[in-house]
């Protein structure tokens, strides 16, 4: 009973957790079609000076919670390309799946942007370097 509660807690704190990283701004989503047809979506989000290194923390904290069975496929705690800083993950929920989840948090600025897509394991490596791509232009795609 105990080991029920104790993920029910860390899912409402996870859930929590995310709310305040993806509590967008005033803008809309912007969602940019990628060659492989999945659609990256990246939505502004309220800065804060703990952020993209908090978002990736959280992450790796929670997956295990949330995924047991979960794979890492990549992780990058602070990356730059650009002016722009970032903290990214890409997962699959379990070795047997073939959808590649890719989420990120960049910063510019005191600007800062969740970003996030959905793709096969064929098409991963040449979407990553897409969603790169894209964090790199960040702080163009949204002015």
């Amino acid at each position: 009973m105990n080991q029920v509660s104790l993920r029910t807690k860390h899912i409402i704190c996870l859930l929590f957790c995310l709310l305040l990283f993806l509590s967008a701004a005033a803008q809309a989503d912007t969602e940019i079609q990628l060659n492989d047809g999945s659609a990256l979506t990246i939505t502004e989000t309220r800065y804060n000076r703990m952020l993209p290194h908090s978002f990736y923390d959280q992450a790796m904290a929670s997956l295990p919670q949330l995924y047991p069975e979960h794979e890492l496929l990549a992780g990058r705690r602070s990356g730059r390309v650009g002016g722009v800083i970032y903290s990214l993950i890409c997962y699959r929920k379990s070795p047997s799946s073939d959808r590649v989840i890719i989420q990120a948090v960049a910063v510019h600025n005191r600007q800062a942007w969740n970003i996030e897509t959905l793709t096969n394991t064929t098409s991963y490596p040449g979407v990553l370097l897409q969603v790169l791509e894209r964090i790199n232009g960040l702080p163009s795609i949204t002015h």
